[in-house]
């Protein structure tokens, strides 16, 4: 969680400069209020905020820029990994509120003896619920990438475990471990002692059909 280190787009206001590879997921509607403060049981207490503004979902982290910008607050950002607990705060009146809560960075621009901080985006015309489910889907892909090394949206038949029907253990299975049939060459005649056998077979139903008359 970093104030004022976001690299802000001085051709186009109220945007920034992304990092490398990094992709935006969502963009609010303007007039998105921010509160950030220490929580109730903080020894200093320290709190932040903002009227209007606009939130950013990327790959990567949570980025806000306000509708003005001031020297105390040019542009807040977190990582993504380090917002935790969030939810929808729905009040009786008034715009919907998303809460989390933050793991502090060190040297991010704010109190360093402060461990984590609570997270507040008032949603003045609308948003929060969507902005609540792109921030979900991005920690479960940034989970995926952590522990499998792929994003969740990104995983296809391939990735899965292969069905065989229930075929594996049975005798003469083998998997195939590569893409090409592996069969042998198919035989080019009956099998031995077939022609015998269908002869044996017209004779015993011969007989049982002259006992049978």
């Amino acid at each position: 969680m970093s104030l004022n280190w976001v690299m802000l787009d001085e051709t186009r206001h109220g945007k920034f400069i992304p990092l490398p590879g990094e992709t935006t997921l969502f963009t609010s509607l303007p007039r998105v209020g921010l509160s950030l403060a220490t929580p109730g049981y903080a020894a200093k207490p320290y709190k932040l905020q903002c009227k209007d503004g606009i939130a950013f979902l990327t790959s990567s982290r949570l980025v806000y820029i306000p509708t003005t910008t001031t020297p105390g607050l040019e542009s807040f950002s977190s990582p993504i990994k380090n917002i935790f607990d969030s939810y929808v705060q729905t009040p009786m009146f008034g715009p919907n509120v998303w809460c989390c809560t933050i793991q502090a960075v060190s040297g991010g621009g704010l109190p360093s003896e402060v461990q984590e901080f609570e997270l507040k985006l008032t949603f003045k015309e609308g948003g929060a619920y969507d902005f609540h489910s792109a921030i979900e889907r991005a920690k479960e892909n940034l989970h995926m990438q952590m522990e499998y090394g792929y994003a969740a949206e990104e995983a296809t038949a391939e990735d899965l475990p292969s069905y065989d029907g229930g075929m594996a253990g049975a005798p003469g299975y083998s998997s195939q471990s590569s893409g090409h049939n592996q069969q042998g060459p198919l035989p080019d005649g009956p099998p031995p002692g077939y022609e015998e056998a269908q002869m044996h077979g017209l004779t015993s139903g011969l007989e049982n059909f002259r006992e049978r008359s």
